[in-house]
């Protein structure tokens, strides 16, 4: 899967920032540690991309929210069919229309990056993958 977040305020977070905060955020809304989280990857996205809205009049500088960030972190989760939560909570959680909030809420919370305007734009649909344990 994959979750799309955009940031702004006074400072840009890094891409290490930016993983770290993500697997805090998923372990914490999916409710499974967060050892069972990988991250694959991470990139900065263009923030135009990053569900900005266009605005057609003039636009005035913000002096709180000089800078702007938007990231796409692939992950996997790492989990047994006997795990707690298991692989049909987690799915069910991905597919919820609370999840992004929830993400929002954790980043806020319970990362270095609560300094900054944090905003879940997507994340898109659970695949489950390997094969289920005898």
């Amino acid at each position: 899967s994959s979750l799309v977040m955009s940031f702004s305020g006074h400072r840009a977070p890094g891409i290490q920032e930016l993983r770290n905060g993500a697997l805090v955020a998923l372990s914490l809304s999916l409710g499974c540690r967060s050892r069972d989280i990988e991250s694959t990857a991470v990139k900065n996205l263009p923030t135009s991309s990053a569900g900005r809205r266009s605005v057609n009049h003039t636009r005035r500088r913000s002096v709180n929210h000089t800078r702007r960030v938007a990231a796409e972190v692939s992950f996997l989760v790492n989990v047994l069919e006997s795990s707690i939560p298991n692989v049909g909570t987690i799915f069910a959680t991905l597919q919820a229309p609370s999840v992004l909030s929830r993400l929002v809420y954790a980043f806020l919370r319970n990362t270095s990056l609560k300094d900054l305007h944090v905003q879940a734009v997507s994340i898109s649909a659970p695949r489950i993958q390997g094969e289920p344990i005898p």
